[in-house]
């Protein structure tokens, strides 16, 4: 699995601009700029619809304060004319958002602020854009101690199943993987439908009670009774990984739906990954994505409802389901953690834990030879961080 990064070598932003100017105003001092959390002109449905304020994303950057909604993905840049000076902002309606507008008061004068409203989502519109929007129009109206000005921006909307997996902000990487967490949707109805109740009716276990039975051997049986039920059911790795489209400031990985995973009957390293811990995270085990960005993923699971690795953790390579029997998806997980941890450069961060913005850093101008981090992405945490399963249709069953 390689998720598609590139970074700029030259940024230019462009932006048109439209000036009605309130008859007899003022003007407005040195002017505004609209801004975007992320991304260049570009913004990403799946980060817009799966976290919440609670969550560690997006980052909280050295830069101008922020008024309105503190982790706001839109927002105005502009400075003070004056001390207490009252500012509205406006964003015109969208694909992804309805009208919204927001008044603040800037404190101080001469100083820079970024003002952003609180975005009113159609969460229905977002989870049906499955290919990306050229074009669309951002239009921002900022009345700024009386005068009013408005500009227009130009974005691009990728497709709900480009995960922001890494942002390129102030000259550092700063990771955001643990938004994987979005798509594994434990609430999929036909999880049930196809995978335990194959393995069921196979006599793999004879009931999927979690941790309910307090045997650790019982839990690794469960575990193994959903791999060999896709083996059975012809679940195939493939390579092929894909993004609606390029980026320049920003990483993505292409991640499916579970509902799309199980159609198809095929997955690279983060479909299966997310497919099985979806099911994992369904039947009340406490599962985990190893997320290496750029490179790889694959799962881990605690045989323990008291979550230390100690006390058992089983680590599942999930390529290998059509090849491999559980045993050596079992070794092959395990060798794998060992290799990422052993690495002297490696930093490993728990979404179990607070997340701080400096956490996240995966390069640094400063160090550059420390450059890799790797995500333990707990799904439980990330839905007490904030960060929760997109959702989808359930299909038709005959």
């Amino acid at each position: 699995m390689r998720a598609k990064s590139a970074f700029p070598i030259t940024l230019l932003l462009a932006f048109a601009a439209l000036v009605p100017r309130t008859p007899g105003a003022a003007a407005t001092g040195p002017g505004w700029t609209i801004e975007l959390r992320y991304g260049l002109d570009e913004i990403f449905p799946s980060a817009l619809a799966s976290v919440t304020e609670a969550s560690p994303f997006p980052a909280r950057l050295p830069g101008p304060a922020q008024l309105g909604d503190p982790t706001g993905l839109i927002s105005a840049q502009l400075v003070a004319p004056r001390d207490d000076c009252p500012v509205t902002v406006a964003l015109g309606a969208t694909a992804l958002f309805e009208p919204t507008a927001v008044t603040v008061r800037l404190p101080v004068k001469g100083q820079t602020y970024r003002v952003a409203p609180w975005l009113h989502l159609d969460h229905a519109r977002l989870l049906q854009i499955r290919q990306p929007i050229a074009g669309e129009l951002l239009s921002m109206r900022v009345t700024l101690d009386g005068v009013t000005e408005t500009k227009t921006k130009e974005v691009r909307i990728h497709a709900i199943n480009d995960c922001l997996t890494s942002v390129f902000q102030a000259g550092r990487i700063y990771e955001v993987g643990f938004l994987a967490a979005a798509y594994v949707n434990e609430y999929n109805p036909d999880l049930f439908l196809t995978i335990t109740r194959h393995a069921l009716d196979h006599g793999y276990v004879s009931a999927f009670d979690g941790y309910e039975s307090g045997d650790p051997a019982a839990v690794t049986r469960q575990v193994e009774a959903i791999y060999r039920s896709l083996h059975d059911l012809g679940f195939k790795y493939s390579a092929q990984t894909q993004s609606s489209v390029s980026t320049t400031k920003a990483g993505t990985q292409w991640i499916r739906f579970v509902g799309d995973t199980l159609i198809s009957d095929q997955a690279n390293c983060v479909d299966g990954s997310v497919l099985i811990a979806a099911i994992l995270a369904r039947l009340n085990l406490r599962v985990v994505i190893f997320y290496i960005p750029y490179h790889h993923t694959f799962l881990g699971v605690y045989r323990t409802e008291h979550m230390g690795e100690e006390e058992g953790f089983d680590v599942v390579e999930t390529t290998v389901v059509d090849a491999k029997p559980f045993s050596e998806s079992l070794a092959l997980g395990a060798a794998r953690l060992a290799k990422e941890r052993a690495n002297p450069d490696n930093r490993e961060i728990k979404v179990i834990q607070s997340l701080a913005t400096t956490e996240l850093y995966s390069w640094d101008p400063q160090n550059p030879g420390k450059t890799t981090v790797f995500f333990n992405i707990d799904v439980a945490a990330s839905r007490a961080r904030g960060i929760l399963p997109l959702a989808e249709a359930a299909r038709e069953t005959n």
